[in-house]
């Protein structure tokens, strides 16, 4: 296990963490696909010119949906604007229904 100073992330290989599937970017931002447990989460972070988090690594996430707190009945929409982006959402069974960020990523890297 390979740990950071700071308890905001830990880099560990471990299925009980998010492993990171794709990076990919559309303008500004960078959209990540992250699987946990047999389901695959979509990420969304602004672009910064660090590439930290890398394909195929492991990391302790904290994710938060940017869905507004008070949406209920967010499985109507197949997309979400994230910023000027338009990013489809659950385009299968094991892609959760939502857009989530990280508070503590800045780019690619965590903080």
């Amino acid at each position: 296990m390979i740990s950071s100073q700071t308890n905001d992330f830990e880099l560990v290989d471990s299925t009980n963490n998010y492993k990171i599937l794709k990076i990919d970017s559309a303008e500004n931002i960078y959209i990540i696909l992250a699987q946990k447990k047999g389901l695959t989460y979509k990420i969304v972070s602004l672009q910064d010119s660090l590439r930290c988090l890398k394909m195929g690594q492991c990391y302790n996430l904290i994710l938060k949906s940017v869905f507004p707190e008070n949406q209920l009945q967010k499985d109507r929409f197949s997309v979400m604007r994230y910023g000027s982006v338009r990013i489809p959402l659950g385009v299968s069974k094991e892609l959760v229904w939502d857009i989530f960020s990280i508070q503590n990523l800045k780019g690619l890297c965590l903080y």
